[in-house]
């Protein structure tokens, strides 16, 4: 068979099936006619809106990569019918960097923050859902700029930077910190972008009061970690009605920590089972009390788990390679006196006495190399399998929470819950870090740098509303996977790996939309649309 290759081709326009599919999902959430709906801008002369800006930049996001500079959107979106995706009148050209920055500068001043609480709000009414529980987490972004510059004259409200050396290690950087909240379901809920500097119980205060106002009269589950145990939020939580569930930190309370885990070991734990759905998930122990906290009485367990086995083998690992590392690092020094070498040992292994090893020391002088005398101070480790089984054993972690003591959890959680189910909302905060983990890496937020401190936050804004459109999308596939033929565990970074040879093509002078790919490739995509729930017609707006 001779193939021909034809130089005329046909005139088609498309863009890849995984970004049209996403594209129109936010379309169809009325997520960019709330946007519009929220800003002010003159209709007559912006060619652009700002939900579709904010559309195209969100567009660049729904691939196997990480987001593009904005000066990369148009290249992104060249090809395909950029009037149907984003306005009768746009053009390539009307997706330059500056238009787009200008789209931002606007969205930055309408409030993001309710903003972006009202679309997610609106999302999960669209498809059914009706969260009462939210896990609450900072966490930080690096902005890919030099530090140094001073930040004048910024519009109110923007976010500063903070400058030096970020928590990530990368010289040369600055970072913003974020505060997030998702629901039970996984799904974002609320996200706003603070200084580098705030203090992480500043932002996880703000983000509760945040949320408590936003639902009105309905009650709701906060979940979070130590830096959420703080009295002034405890005693503002409990007051408003706000059941909660974290981790004590060590100085809550005149010290309540050390006293139920003193009160747990003298009193005894309770077998509770494994918690987890894996074959191998941990058996526990609990010891569930109430302490009186000033002028509250509140719940704590006490938990440790049953087979302490794999904490031993942790135990030696970590540690041993921790005490090598530093016994080699011994072995290059050299000290005048004995006094220097015994206080130098001291304070290297001083972090590591009475843990799982033995360490045994030894000091020897020498004839130093210039003359005189030197000396040197080694030591050996040995595992002390006895010792790493007290620690072990005595090693425990605390949950305080507000909820209601029952033997059996009801509907409502907040009528009264197990002490197995209070670990098991605890242990939901994976949900909050897999956001984290699905703005950074799978969108490049480690990476913004959108020229100014107002243009970034709405940025983490748009990252936030993009993360926000996967997981529905994830959740809506695994509903009803089994209907299409689609895999049970399936992610909307398999999706897009699944279909990225595939695209959507448009024929303007047929008025044709059609997908173009394999067979096999067209008819798996057809399953992702259908189980997702987007009308093809509106693929490409």
């Amino acid at each position: 068979m001779t193939v021909m290759f034809d130089r005329c081709g046909e005139d088609s326009e498309g863009i890849g099936a995984g970004q049209a599919i996403c594209m129109a999902l936010m379309e169809s959430f009325g997520i960019v006619k709330m946007i519009d709906d929220a800003c002010e801008w003159d209709e007559k002369q912006r060619i652009l809106s700002p939900g579709k800006a904010v559309k195209a930049i969100a567009g660049t996001m729904f691939t196997c990569n990480p987001k593009q500079a904005m000066s990369n959107v148009a290249l992104f979106c060249s090809g395909s019918p950029v009037d149907m995706l984003f306005g009768p009148r746009v053009t390539l050209e009307s997706l330059s960097d500056s238009a787009l920055g200008r789209a931002l500068d606007t969205i930055f001043e309408t409030d993001i923050e309710c903003l972006f609480y009202s679309i997610c709000a609106k999302v999960k009414a669209y498809i059914g859902l009706d969260p009462k529980m939210y896990h609450f987490d900072p966490t930080n972004v690096t902005i890919d700029r030099s530090a140094g510059d001073e930040y004048m004259g910024l519009p109110v409200g923007a976010p500063v930077p903070k400058l030096g050396h970020p928590k990530d290690g990368r010289k040369g950087c600055v970072q913003y910190n974020v505060s997030c909240a998702v629901d039970e379901f996984g799904l974002p809920a609320y996200v706003r972008t603070y200084d580098g500097n705030t203090d992480d119980t500043k932002m996880i205060s703000d983000a509760v009061r945040f949320v408590e106002n936003a639902i009105g009269d309905r009650r709701m589950i906060a979940v979070g970690d130590s830096k959420m145990t703080h009295w002034n939020l405890v005693d503002h939580m409990c007051t408003h009605g706000t059941h909660f569930v974290s981790k004590p930190p060590q100085n809550f309370a005149d010290s309540a920590r050390e006293k139920v885990v003193a009160e747990a070991f003298r009193k005894g734990f309770t077998d509770i089972g494994a918690i987890g759905s894996r074959k191998d998930s941990p058996e526990f122990e609990i010891h569930d009390t109430d302490m009186k906290c000033k002028d509250r009485t509140l719940r704590f367990i006490v938990c440790r788990k049953k087979d302490r086995s794999k904490m031993i083998r942790h135990m030696k690992r970590v540690e041993g390679s921790q005490l090598n590392d530093l016994m080699k690092s011994m072995a290059h020094m050299s000290f005048k006196t004995e006094d220097d070498a015994r206080a130098a040992y001291r304070e290297t292994v001083k972090a590591h006495i009475g843990k799982g090893y033995d360490i045994i020391p030894t000091f020897r002088s020498r004839r130093a190399y210039g003359g005189g005398t030197e000396w040197k101070a080694t030591f050996k480790i040995k595992f002390n399998e006895a010792r790493a089984k007290d620690l072990a054993a005595s090693n425990a972690e605390v949950l305080i929470t507000s909820l209601p003591r029952a033997s059996v959890t009801s509907d409502d959680p907040t009528q009264g819950i197990t002490s197995r189910d209070v670990m098991r909302i605890y242990m939901g905060q994976w949900k909050i870090e897999n956001l984290f983990g699905t703005m950074k890496s799978g969108m490049g937020a480690d990476d913004v740098y959108f020229q100014n401190p107002q243009r970034e936050a709405v940025m983490i804004f748009i990252i936030a509303l993009a993360a926000l459109v996967r997981s529905v999308m994830k959740i809506r596939l695994r509903s009803c996977h089994k209907e299409f033929a689609i895999p049970g565990n399936i992610t909307a970074e398999r999706m897009f790996l699944l279909i990225q040879n595939v695209s959507v093509r448009y024929r303007r002078a047929e008025g044709r939309l059609y997908l173009d790919g394999t067979p096999n490739d067209r008819q798996r995509t057809l399953s992702f649309i259908d189980a997702i729930g987007v009308d093809t017609s509106t693929l490409l707006g």
